[in-house]
């Protein structure tokens, strides 16, 4: 019997040891910054099916005309929307990242078949990357009318939904 519970001791303790959370340390946590630029306003259009253009703030409108008539809320949200978007800032062991965040309205329909009973939810997208990235965005002799892609090689990436910012205006 004495034989197992040192046996158990010796299997378990490596693993509480190994468990133990690496102490952070002011040195090595990343240093965020305040908001570097932000865009709250902006006009999506796009040239809908039936041969008119059409536009909606902070949002990009279907292009068929009859999803951006239509009274259901999820067609109400566009192809995509925005309520904020905001650059930050961060420091991390000395190399400078950015990033990148994407505040936007979403939701679900508690019977999705019947597009009935919605409820509101925000999202949040972010992506980070080197900082020396954001200076291909927009270059000074980009041509006018060709495709311009850049790669910003993200280190991370993800999304939070039913995200709640503290001060929504």
């Amino acid at each position: 019997m004495k034989k197992i519970v040192v046996l158990c001791i010796c299997l378990i303790a490596p693993l509480i040891l190994l468990s133990q959370p690496v102490e952070r340390t002011v040195k090595n946590l990343p240093i965020i910054s305040g908001v570097r630029s932000q865009l709250e306003y902006a006009t999506g259009y796009t040239f809908q099916d039936n041969g008119h253009w059409i536009s909606a703030q902070n949002r990009l409108p279907y292009k068929e005309a009859e999803y951006n008539k239509s009274r259901k809320i999820y067609y109400k949200l566009g192809k995509d929307n925005f309520e904020l978007l905001q650059i930050r800032d961060v420091m991390v062991d000395d190399v400078p990242y950015v990033v990148f965040t994407i505040e936007y309205k979403t939701g679900w329909y508690e019977f999705p078949i019947l597009m009935q009973l919605w409820h509101w939810q925000y999202g949040l997208n972010f992506f980070v990357f080197k900082a020396e990235k954001l200076k291909e965005v927009m270059p000074n002799d980009v041509k006018w009318d060709e495709p311009y892609i850049i790669n910003m090689d993200a280190i991370s990436s993800g999304i939070m939904i039913d995200y709640h910012r503290l001060s929504r205006h």
